[in-house]
């Protein structure tokens, strides 16, 4: 174990504002305060980032959709990801200092997955609860699955047993709990949730939803660390209830951690029926049908018909996965990148320095759906703010 970890405050009420600063943990969520990572260290703000926040905060309106996107941190202890607990820490600061930061979306790849399946155990049970407990209790906590957070085919291979499963990483995610009164297929990765007064839904999907088969020689038949993919399961509840909103009053945001082959990054990347969560969300955009089979690999075929009597207002599709900022409007949708919050300890040719300003970097959406705008502000010193229409 590299760090010794303590509990403690993440920030003084005196360095954020005049006002006295409360952070208390959601009872209702039943945190374990026996777990080591309860809290995150006990280490100051950076100044730099105190100004973020508050300038950040200043910018939450109460009146529109605001929602934190936090992506692509690759918690690892040692050098790889240095400070990453501190990430989580910023976001959540966020929330309790704002008290009107509706959503938190953590985009998947939260862990690096790349030690032994105790030390996996540990920093998935160590974020969580970061997140869980030092968000403002008014701040729902979504938490996406990417291609890194089972460690499957890093150091454990795909060997269950040095691995983590589907069942242990829902648990730490809580998934079954519903702790913000989600929608869930079950204790799915996926879901949604209505915020009726703002007329928003988001909508966060599993695009590694790989099958967990074992085959005859004890390993998983997938190597989830390189293969992404929807199954018909979360297809056809996508489809039929996660876009079947109260009436075309309402806007539709799309939280899922890899993109669309093609879109950002290479189309000779597997994943498997993204042609179809494309068809399906173009058909909801548009008002129009889709349908498609194919059973070409039965693990992963699909039968989906689906038809909208009405318009529905897609605000766009958000991710990370390539560690790269980037808009892009694709037959109609548009496609938003957010790139990593993971610093590497040397600069890897990004432009980004540890204990720097350009050291984290995540997003705060807000989404104003009367003009149907979407303002994209920055946290940290690298990249930029921007904006898009929809």
């Amino acid at each position: 174990m590299a760090h010794n970890w303590i509990d403690g405050e993440l920030i003084t009420a005196e360095k954020l504002n005049d006002n006295a600063v409360t952070v208390e943990v959601n009872k209702t969520q039943k945190i374990n305060t026996e777990n080591p990572f309860y809290m995150a260290p006990k280490t100051p703000f950076k100044s730099y980032y105190e100004d973020d926040i508050k300038k950040l905060s200043s910018r939450i309106d109460p009146n529109k959709m605001n929602i934190g996107f936090l992506t692509d941190n690759h918690y690892q202890t040692g050098t790889y990801s240095p400070n990453a607990v501190q990430h989580y820490s910023h976001m959540t600061a966020l929330s309790r200092l704002s008290g009107n930061l509706d959503t938190i979306v953590l985009g998947g790849d939260n862990i690096n997955g790349d030690l032994p399946k105790e030390m996996l155990q540990n920093l998935t049970s160590g974020f969580t609860n970061v997140m869980f407990s030092t968000s403002d209790p008014k701040t729902d906590v979504f938490t996406l699955l990417g291609n890194h957070d089972t460690g499957v085919g890093q150091l454990g291979g795909l060997d269950p047993e040095q691995t983590l499963n589907y069942s242990e990483v829902k648990k730490y995610y809580r998934t079954g709990e519903l702790l913000y009164n989600e929608i869930r297929n079950g204790d799915s990765f996926y879901g949604f949730k209505d915020y009726p007064d703002k007329k928003v839904r988001v909508i966060f999907l599993n695009s590694f939803d790989n099958p967990d088969t074992i085959t005859e020689n004890g390993l998983y038949k997938y190597n989830y660390l390189m293969t992404s993919g929807y199954r018909q399961e979360q297809l056809s509840w996508l489809a039929n209830t996660a876009l079947s909103v109260p009436d075309n009053s309402w806007h539709v945001i799309v939280f899922t951690h890899a993109p669309v082959p093609g879109i950002f990054w290479s189309s000779s990347s597997q994943q498997y029926n993204s042609d179809v969560l494309v068809g399906i969300l173009k058909a909801f955009s548009t008002g129009t049908s889709f349908s498609k089979t194919d059973t070409s690999n039965p693990d992963y075929s699909v039968d989906i018909d689906v038809s909208y009597s009405q318009k529905g207002n897609l605000v766009g599709v958000v991710s990370g996965h390539i560690h790269a900022d980037g808009i892009t409007v694709n037959d109609g949708i548009t496609y938003v990148e957010t790139t990593s919050s993971l610093c590497y300890a040397g600069d890897a040719g990004q432009g980004r320095l540890v204990n720097t300003p350009t050291e984290d970097a995540w997003d705060l959406f807000t989404i104003d759906v009367s003009q149907k705008k979407v303002n994209i502000y920055r946290f940290g010193g690298f990249g930029q703010d921007r904006e898009f229409t929809y």
